[in-house]
């Protein structure tokens, strides 16, 4: 969502309409095309019209202007998450599951805009996780489980998710846990049959 507030309003020196079409635009939404004209403004350069296919793109100032303005709602702190952000981070966290590998005759990457979904959902409702400890913990867990040739591991998509239960959760809290107490060890433990013994 975004909050648009009078003093970042007057750090950019830009209207409440220009960002709300920025917002629009970056999350491919109806805005009113009437208004292009204010963003389009040379001087601004906030966004790039292709003239022959009518694809707007946002520039980088445009993006910073927009990511001020950007945060998840509930956060305990804000957090800015872009739509090309959010992307651009399943493609590599998708990228971390071996392509080739079935679990329960599914390919352990799982569909994009599944993972896509669920990664949007787990990020707005955790947002004490940062990508980086998602990349860092599924890493250890992936490597885990290659040490059985894949053997009970999740699909990516359930891995964040299934039955209302989260195995990733679950291992970014103990990740976390273990790093402020200084201890560097191996969390992954898995049973027999797969499931977390965290």
């Amino acid at each position: 969502m975004i909050k648009i507030d009078k003093e970042t309003l007057e750090k950019w020196k830009i209207s409440p309409n220009c960002v709300w079409n920025l917002y629009c635009i970056e999350n491919k939404l109806d805005f009113t095309k009437d208004s292009l004209e204010v963003i389009c403004n040379k001087q601004d350069k906030l966004i790039i019209i292709n003239n022959d296919t009518n694809v707007i793109n946002i520039t980088k100032k445009g993006l910073d202007i927009l990511k001020d303005f950007m945060v998840i709602s509930g956060s305990k702190e804000d957090k800015v998450v872009l739509e090309k952000d959010l992307l651009d981070f399943c493609n590599k966290y998708r990228d971390l599951f071996p392509s080739g590998i079935l679990s329960g005759n599914r390919p352990i990457k799982g569909d994009k805009q599944g993972v896509y979904k669920k990664l949007k959902k787990f990020i707005s409702e955790n947002k004490e996780y940062t990508f980086d400890v998602i990349l860092e913990v599924t890493k250890k867990y992936i490597n885990k489980c290659k040490q059985n040739n894949y053997k009970y591991i999740s699909c990516a998509d359930y891995f964040i998710e299934k039955n209302n239960s989260s195995l990733l959760s679950s291992m970014c809290e103990e990740y976390l846990e273990s790093k402020s107490k200084g201890i560097n060890k191996s969390f992954t433990g898995l049973t027999e049959n797969g499931n977390d013994v965290i």
